[in-house]
């Protein structure tokens, strides 16, 4: 598999009031390795079309102003809206034309009272993508009202949990955990046995894992749970974690194994920016 970089990435930004929030985030993908980012707006067209819908000029003006201050600390922004009677779809194919290496979504609470263009759009990326998505999560800020919004992004690297199945499909997931490593405070590594997966098995994997992340310079925890696959790793994630990395899908030795069951549930109950890796075609 070859290296696997983050230098372009191509951000969804609707103009909500999670927009900030979700804005104050980019920065920190310089430390990922992130040199430029497009800053995209779609707009929905067709029988739900919304007020948008011939405005465009008017919104890359707003979303120009918004990438300056990202210019100057130092990314390399450039800015499209488009029009998509299927905007998740279309979001997706635009990364692909684009060559961008990750998809930037956000994601809200439960409690959110608006319905954001990432609440269910994030989870139609995630469902088509080939790339890698990071989910980054929005809260209602202290006064607890919609328009003030906060995000949960500050320095992402600092404490990651590495959640995988051990399976061929989560090699990728793997790749980019330990790349992120050289940049990352701590890895730590978190599966769930099962009937068909002893803890010993578990622990060998997990043990030449964390080899790897030693030839990098970071000392990572084996951490080994047992029963559903969301509930050990949200479990987990409220140890301060600042970041979760997985799959896009699973090797189907749980019920949980596709995008709708432990990764979806994960991005939604976390509490945490999560980044969704897909196992190559």
């Amino acid at each position: 598999m070859s290296e696997i970089t983050f230098n372009k990435v191509l951000v969804g930004v609707d103009f909500s009031p999670a927009e900030n929030a979700l804005l104050s985030c980019l920065p920190e993908l310089k430390r990922w390795g992130a040199e430029t980012l497009v800053l995209v707006h779609m707009i929905p067209v067709g029988y739900t079309a919304t007020a948008g819908y011939g405005h465009e000029a008017e919104y890359l003006k707003e979303l120009e102003e918004k990438a300056e201050p990202l210019r100057q600390a130092g990314l390399t922004v450039k800015t499209l809206v488009r029009d998509s009677s299927h905007p998740a779809k279309s979001f997706v194919a635009l990364a692909g034309e684009l060559g961008a290496d990750m998809m930037l979504v956000g994601s809200r609470s439960h409690n959110f009272v608006h319905k954001l263009f990432l609440g269910s759009f994030a989870t139609e990326v995630l469902q088509q993508t080939e790339l890698p998505v990071l989910v980054e999560r929005i809260e209602k800020s202290a006064e607890q009202t919609a328009e003030a919004c906060e995000a949960v992004c500050r320095q992402n690297l600092d404490k990651v949990l590495l959640a995988t199945d051990l399976s061929r499909e989560a090699v990728a997931a793997e790749k980019v955990a330990v790349g992120l490593s050289e940049k990352a405070g701590q890895v730590n590594l978190l599966t769930v046995a099962g009937e068909d997966l002893s803890e010993e098995a578990a622990r060998d994997h997990l043990e030449a894992l964390k080899k790897r992340l030693s030839a990098s310079g970071r000392e990572g925890e084996i951490l080994i749970a047992e029963g559903v696959p969301s509930a050990a790793i949200i479990q987990e994630a409220r140890d301060g974690y600042t970041l979760i990395i997985m799959g896009k899908h699973g090797n189907g030795r749980h019920a949980e194994t596709l995008v709708g069951s432990t990764a979806e549930k994960v991005c939604r109950d976390s509490g945490r920016p999560v980044l969704v890796v897909p196992s190559p075609a």
